[in-house]
C-alpha cells in the first residue's frame, strides 16, 4: 500500500507496473483524475498474464459533451479487459455501469462509501444553533433549496462556490454562501440544526455520500435529494429525510418539519438512528472490509 499523493505521477506509474510482477491483485484509485494509476493499469494489461486489477471508487459520470464522452469511453477501452474489475458505491449504479461503459456486469462490484471523520472529529460536541447548512460541489442542485429558503424562516449557510450571481441574489437576507476550508465546513455542519445535501437528479452516478454520511455520523438530521443510490444509505423518516429532486415545495416541507420545535423528539430520534447506522455500517473499516471482500472474490 502506498499513497500516490506523496509521489510524482511517473513514480506512481512505475511502482504500480513493478508491482504487477509481484502481486496477484492490484487495487487502483478510480476517483477524481488518477491518470497515472489508470495509465499504469492500461500498460499492465498489455502483459501476457496480467494480475487482476480492482479499480475502486468508480463514480464516473457521463459528460454532456460528445467529444468528452468519446474520449472517456476510449480511455476505458484501453484499460478494460477480463482481468479488470470495478467498484461503485451503490447497487443502483452497479446496474447502470455496464450499459454506460460497456463492461460485463459480473466485473462490477459494490463497495459502499463511508464517513471520513477522524475519531477526534467524531468526539467533538455537536450543537443545534437553528441554522440550515448545505455544502459540497459535486453534482449539486441548489435551486430547490434556495427557493424553499424563501418560505422557511431560518439562517442558511451554503458552503459552496458553485452559486451563480442570480442564485446568491435570491438567498434570504442574512444568509451566507461561499466556498470554505474543510475544517470550517465541518464546524458549520456540526453547529447546524439540519444538514441538507441538494443533489441533481442523475441516472449515471451517485454523489454526496461523504457529506451526508459525515453529517449523520455527527448526529445531525439530514435532508437529501432522492438521487441515484441515496435510498441505499438513508431510509426516509427513519434515518433521514429523502425529498424528490427539483421540488422546492417538498424541500420546504422537509425543512419546516425538521425545524419545528413541536417535532424535536421525532427529529432527535431520526438523527440518533442515522448516527448509529453511519457508525455501524458506513465507517472506514466497513469500506475497507468491503473492498477486501471484492479482492478476495476476484483473486
Amino acid at each position: 500500500m502506498f499513497d500516490p499523493a506523496t509521489m510524482a505521477k511517473p513514480a506512481t506509474a512505475r511502482r504500480l507496473i513493478a508491482g504487477a510482477r509481484r502481486y496477484d491483485v492490484l487495487v487502483l484509485n478510480g476517483s477524481g483524475s488518477p491518470l497515472s494509476e489508470l495509465a499504469a493499469g492500461a500498460v499492465i494489461g498489455l502483459g501476457r498474464r496480467p494480475p487482476k486489477l480492482v479499480v475502486a471508487d468508480c463514480v464516473w459520470g457521463i459528460s454532456s459533451a460528445r467529444l468528452d464522452r468519446a474520449m472517456n469511453r476510449g480511455a476505458l477501452r484501453l484499460l478494460d479487459g477480463e482481468h479488470v474489475h470495478y467498484c461503485v458505491h451503490s447497487q443502483a449504479q452497479r446496474e447502470r455501469f455496464p450499459g454506460l461503459w460497456g463492461v460485463d456486469l459480473d466485473r462490477v462490484h459494490v463497495a459502499r462509501y463511508y464517513y471520513t471523520l477522524s475519531e477526534q472529529e467524531l468526539d467533538l460536541p455537536a450543537d443545534r444553533d437553528g441554522s440550515v447548512f448545505a455544502g459540497g460541489e459535486s453534482h449539486r442542485d441548489y435551486d430547490p433549496l434556495i427557493e424553499a429558503a424563501r418560505h422557511v424562516d431560518a439562517r442558511y449557510v451554503l458552503g459552496t462556490g458553485r452559486l451563480s450571481r442570480s442564485q446568491r441574489a435570491r438567498l434570504p437576507q442574512g444568509s451566507r454562501a461561499g466556498r470554505v476550508p474543510h475544517d470550517e465546513f465541518l464546524s458549520l455542519m456540526r453547529r447546524a440544526s439540519v444538514v441538507v445535501v441538494p443533489l441533481a437528479p442523475r441516472e449515471d452516478r451517485s454523489a454526496g455520500e461523504q457529506t451526508y454520511l459525515n453529517a449523520m455520523a455527527m448526529g445531525k438530521p439530514v435532508i437529501v435529494t432522492d438521487s441515484l443510490g441515496v435510498r441505499e444509505y438513508i431510509s426516509d423518516r427513519e434515518t433521514g429525510l429523502v425529498v424528490p429532486p427539483c421540488d422546492p415545495d417538498a424541500m420546504a416541507a422537509a425543512l419546516a418539519w425538521t425545524l419545528d420545535a413541536a417535532n424535536a423528539d421525532d427529529v432527535a430520534r431520526i438523527a440518533e438512528r442515522g448516527r448509529e447506522l453511519a457508525l455501524r455500517r458506513f465507517g472506514p473499516d466497513q469500506y475497507v472490509a468491503g473492498l477486501l471482500s471484492v479482492v478476495d472474490s476476484v483473486g
